[in-house]
């Protein structure tokens, strides 16, 4: 069983975001009956934090069968929310 805490930062990377409702006027002052939202972004880098909780569970003498699941610490990077990781590994040898 393991607990890991992933860190990074992504140089220059940016953040994508939801920009501010408007609303379009059209002609001499007639409003368009329509809102719109743009993704904007905002320059700089991007700090991500995961968090990390794994399983490593053997059986059949060689085989391994693994398991993470990854959940974000704060509110930046693409990932809105947890994600599991499953993996199968086979010992090679004698």
């Amino acid at each position: 069983m393991s607990v890991d805490v992933i860190g990074r930062q992504l140089i220059r990377a940016g953040q994508f975001y939801e920009g501010e409702a408007r609303a379009t006027l059209r002609g001499a002052g007639e409003l368009d009956r329509s809102v719109a939202t743009e993704v904007e972004s905002r320059h700089g880098n991007v700090n991500t934090l995961l968090g990390v909780l794994g399983l490593k569970v053997g059986f059949l003498r060689r085989w391994v069968f693994t398991t993470s699941l990854l959940f974000p610490l704060n509110d930046q990077g693409l990932q809105p929310s947890a994600a599991w990781v499953l993996g199968l590994e086979r010992a090679v040898g004698r």
